[in-house]
């Protein structure tokens, strides 16, 4: 008799966050047994024409995309805020990386930087991403 199916859907909110869920998150996940999905937040929703996507401008865009997941218009989303690292939209860490390094590419250099460095050392250096991931592995 096998176990009840993990699963877990990472919602992320731009195409950086996206390749470090895909190629780092994603397999730490599925190498505990979890069964994953991924999509990235759309942000703007024309009526014709294609959906803008990444970008998170406020905690309550997240509820909506994630209650249009789970097709459910009564869920309460306790969660927090998408990122706990921001203070605002001037000190998002690739703003802050721009002042180190000019010629930064927040969707090129990030995942890079990021996969180069390896979950162990970040979880070291992020005491929020080790509480998450820890949630998964307990």
């Amino acid at each position: 008799m096998t176990g009840a199916i993990r699963r877990v859907h990472l919602l992320v909110e731009g195409q950086t966050e996206e390749v470090v869920a895909d190629s780092v998150i994603r397999p730490h996940l599925e190498g505990l047994g979890w069964v994953t999905s991924l999509s990235l937040v759309k942000t703007k929703r024309p009526a014709a024409g294609p959906s803008h996507k990444g970008g998170i401008t406020g905690w309550g865009q997240v509820q909506r995309d994630i209650r249009l997941l789970l097709n459910d218009t009564s869920l309460d989303v306790s969660a927090g805020g998408p990122e706990l690292v921001n203070d605002g939209p001037a000190t998002a860490p690739s703003k802050r990386l721009l002042d180190y390094c000019p010629g930064y590419v927040k969707t090129v250099d990030g995942p890079l930087a990021i996969q180069d460095l390896g979950l162990a050392r970040l979880r070291a250096a992020c005491p929020h991403l080790d509480a998450w991931l820890r949630t998964f592995e307990e």
